[in-house]
């Protein structure tokens, strides 16, 4: 072997041995990153289950029992959007976070008022064009609100009186309350309007749903630094300093 080959087989060992010397403390950072992130993941939740979890929030659905008439029939809930939706919503980030630890946890009240009107005739029309073998239960209607953590419900108002007994329910994809719409079938041949006014608190972030055929989100409040983030980008914002 040559004294150059010698040496680069040296070099090659020397690089060898601090690149091993190196991994040591990368690793023990590695795992000190992990669990500090584990820890204030654990605080997070801690504080949500107390006060409540990320919102995601949306206007009223209808939902229906409809029977399938036929050789098996069965029944399932049809699921009638507003026809529009304006939610205007007030943000209140508490001066005081939630410590746990030494995480500090940022919480949240956000009071928002839901207005829109329904045009179930149309879609009934829409539903049962041409088929016969469909019955929908209208005395069995329900109205849902989603609220993804129905635990940080502070309160609820409704313009019509039937509409205030709201209890969490299921069968929906996403979690909500519910309550019985028993005059659907007075309003099922004109537009029905509602008007909802009710406070949920929140940790992290808050978010809405799109789910109507239009909908106007107009929010405010003292979140110093709010971002937009996982879906549509607001048309207009502005933040004060």
């Amino acid at each position: 072997m040559t004294s150059s080959a010698h040496s680069a087989s040296l070099k090659a060992a020397i690089l060898t041995a601090i690149a091993l010397a190196l991994l040591v403390p990368l690793t023990l950072l590695s795992s000190l990153v992990a669990e500090r992130v584990s820890q204030r993941d654990a605080a997070v939740q801690s504080v949500a289950r107390g006060w409540g979890d990320r919102q995601w929030l949306a206007g009223p659905i209808i939902a229906i029992p409809v029977t399938i008439e036929g050789e098996h029939p069965r029944t399932c809930d049809w699921y009638v959007l507003p026809d529009r939706l304006d939610l205007v919503v007030e943000l209140k980030v508490e001066e005081e976070r939630r410590r746990l630890g030494v995480y500090e946890v940022p919480v949240y009240v956000a009071r928002v008022h839901a207005v829109g009107e329904f045009d179930l005739n149309r879609e009934i029309v829409r539903l049962t064009r041409g088929e016969t073998a469909l019955h929908l239960h209208l005395d069995q209607a329900r109205l849902l609100l989603p609220v993804n953590d129905p635990r940080g419900l502070r309160a609820l108002a409704a313009s019509a009186p039937a509409l205030k007994d709201f209890e969490p329910s299921d069968g929906f994809p996403l979690p909500v309350l519910a309550a019985p719409l028993a005059g659907a079938a007075e309003f099922s041949d004109r537009r029905q309007a509602f008007d909802l006014t009710f406070e949920v608190a929140g940790t992290q972030s808050l978010g809405f749903l799109p789910l109507a055929r239009t909908v106007h989100v107009a929010a405010h409040g003292n979140w110093p630094d709010p971002g937009f983030t996982d879906g549509f980008l607001p048309l207009e914002r502005h933040i004060d300093a």
